[in-house]
């Protein structure tokens, strides 16, 4: 029964994420006090990488906070507590491994449960309903309070989920289904307004179609997704490519902000200027007159938040965070879907938001980093190879 109820705290948890922040972290808190109960130490897990990598992490933090930034600042070792915490909760407790569907479908049903609870509130008020007075009003009828881009970050992973499960599941009216799904999901994305929503919408439903009808190219498609904003990020060093960028997004905020932290990478690359120092470096280096300035305008890049919160070294850290998870996934097909869709959904994010400073980046991204590196570790794997062999049958 124990084991049970432990179960249900973390899908209580995983659907209460979407929600204003104090519901998630008071589910938080019940599947943490749960799994006090349904602790079991995994001695396989405790000589593995990952934890080697969580006690390298925290010995680096502590180093940058005492010695770069001279300074406390308690929000990125909320980000280090809640890996460690994932990290117990999945790998050293009585967690029965057929749970994990629970949690993607908890998690779903939240998402879209908000999504259709705010926009259900805004066509109460809207008069004349069509596409271009929905377009964008999130933040005007928004009962649940979640930023759009952050909202617009949950849905693609709900939606990762579900059309998942009805392929696998659905044997009757698959197609009118997946149309459905897609459709509504495109409604909600409208009503948020976020078109980096809508960008990397379209790129998951490449993904599914290659995982499910290519296979043997699923590996190459997803790597190149994967890199795809890395490289936008260097293009965007070139003043042509910012000049294209500055079109598509209508203003040149972004652009100053994006010259005014890459001089500062580039004059501190190794180490940076201290965690929790970001914005007070930037301000330094911004126009007392500049819109950024006056509206103390984060970097809205985490790749440039890493940079100036711990240089190439914290970087690196995250990069090798991810080819754990890469490298898992990529070993073992018939799981791979939700980790590499979860890995590009993040690097893309981090091109365009400061996401782990805000309670929905920080907390989305360490549970479901713990959760797929959870998920993974079991040992019902199915290769490529087999895969490729079964689908050709």
């Amino acid at each position: 029964m124990r084991i049970k109820l432990f179960q249900y705290s973390i899908c209580v948890f995983a659907f209460s994420l979407s929600f204003n922040p104090d519901w998630s972290s008071k589910a938080i808190l019940l599947a943490g006090i749960m799994a006090l109960f349904n602790l079991r130490f995994d001695k396989n897990a405790l000589r593995g990488k990952l934890l080697y990598f969580l006690l390298g992490l925290s010995v680096f933090t502590i180093f940058n906070l005492c010695i770069i930034a001279k300074s406390f600042d308690g929000s990125f070792l909320i980000l280090v507590g809640l890996l460690f915490l994932f990290y117990f909760l999945f790998f050293h407790t009585r967690l029965e491994s057929s749970w994990y569907k629970y949690f993607f479908i908890s998690f779903t049903i939240g998402v879209y449960f908000v999504g259709f609870l705010n926009l259900g509130v805004a066509l109460l008020y809207i008069s004349d309903i069509d596409f271009m007075s929905l377009y964008n009003t999130w933040s005007n009828y928004s009962v649940i309070d979640i930023q759009k881009i952050y909202y617009a970050l949950y849905l693609n992973m709900a939606f990762l989920f579900i059309i998942d499960l009805v392929i696998k599941n659905a044997r009757r009216y698959r197609p009118i289904i997946i149309t459905a799904i897609c459709l509504a999901t495109l409604l909600l994305f409208v009503y948020s307004g976020s078109l980096s929503g809508i960008g990397m919408f379209l790129v998951l439903c490449v993904l599914i179609t290659v995982y499910y009808e290519l296979p043997k190219y699923f590996h190459g498609v997803s790597a190149m997704f994967v890199l795809l904003p890395l490289v936008t990020f260097l293009a965007l060093i070139n003043p042509s490519a910012q000049k294209i960028f500055s079109k598509v997004d209508g203003e040149n905020s972004r652009i100053r902000n994006f010259n005014v932290n890459k001089e500062l990478v580039f004059q501190s690359p190794i180490i940076g200027y201290g965690l929790g120092k970001e914005l007070e470096t930037m301000q330094k280096a911004r126009e007392p007159g500049s819109w950024e300035f006056k509206n103390k305008y984060h970097a809205h890049n985490q790749y440039f938040e890493f940079f100036l919160g711990g240089g190439m070294v914290l970087f690196a850290v995250f990069v090798y965070l991810f080819s754990l998870l890469l490298m898992s996934a990529y070993s073992n097909y018939s799981k791979s879907l939700y980790p590499i869709g979860f890995c590009i959904i993040m690097v893309f994010v981090f091109l365009i938001e400061s996401i782990l400073r805000r309670h929905h980046g920080f907390m989305f991204f360490t549970f479901f980093f713990m959760l797929f590196m959870g998920y993974l570790s079991n040992n019902n794997s199915v290769t490529l190879s087999k895969e490729i062999k079964r689908n050709s049958l």
